[in-house]
């Protein structure tokens, strides 16, 4: 975390590390989608990677799911944004100081967790983030947008939910946080893996949208 935090320059604040460990806890199941460069051409591949309490991690599946020809989005049509990139993070901080700004709030950014962006004459984003408001961790929906000039505008900051558990029930999937340098290194773990037993050259480019299963005793 600290290190994140070093390398990004965001200031995500240690709250938990409580999924996945119970003591009728074997391992955990981490479905993850990851984009690969093979060669030239951008692919995107679904992983299965388990993960024992004594961190040996056994890669079950590796597929691909599709090739990305082209990014260009559509004028008009909303295109999802990479959240670990500086500039989405840096909207996303905006968005938070803006919104202080405005309602004299005093919310810390936590990490953005999804986004969009729309091309018009200018860039819209749809953010949505994770703030601290006190000691408790809320969800928002942010708006902005970005002129060609680098001129940003919040257009509207909402609440959507508040944050009470994130305690997956077992054997149940729930997502993971792609920013987190443990899903990074689950990636990667899964890409250098494959490239071993299918003798490919696949070069990890970056963790998708993951998920972790709770994985009771006996089930591996």
């Amino acid at each position: 975390m600290n290190e994140h935090n070093k390398e990004a320059h965001t200031h995500l604040k240690f709250e938990r590390l409580v999924k996945g460990e119970s003591q009728i806890v074997d391992g955990v199941n981490y479905r993850l989608t990851i984009s690969a460069t093979n060669g030239g051409l951008i692919q995107t591949y679904e992983a299965l990677v388990y993960e024992g309490l004594d961190h040996k991690k056994v890669l079950k599946s590796f597929k691909v799911i599709h090739s990305e020809t082209s990014d260009i989005p559509p004028i008009g049509g909303w295109t999802p944004i990479d959240v670990n990139s500086p500039h989405s993070i840096e909207l996303a901080r905006f968005a938070v100081d803006e919104h202080n700004k405005e309602a004299h709030t005093h919310l810390k950014f936590n990490r953005l967790v999804s986004g969009e962006r729309q091309i018009v004459s200018r860039v819209n984003y749809m953010l949505i983030i994770k703030a601290i408001n006190g000691e408790l961790i809320q969800t928002y929906e942010a708006d902005v947008f970005e002129a060609l000039h680098g001129q940003r505008v919040l257009n509207s900051f909402k609440i959507i939910h508040l944050e009470i558990s994130d305690i997956p029930p077992a054997g149940g999937w729930t997502p993971i946080d792609v920013n987190s340098l443990h899903s990074i290194e689950l990636a990667r773990f899964a890409v250098n893996e494959h490239n071993k037993e299918a003798h490919t050259h696949l070069k990890f480019e970056r963790l998708v949208s993951g998920e972790s299963q709770i994985v009771l005793w006996g089930e591996l």
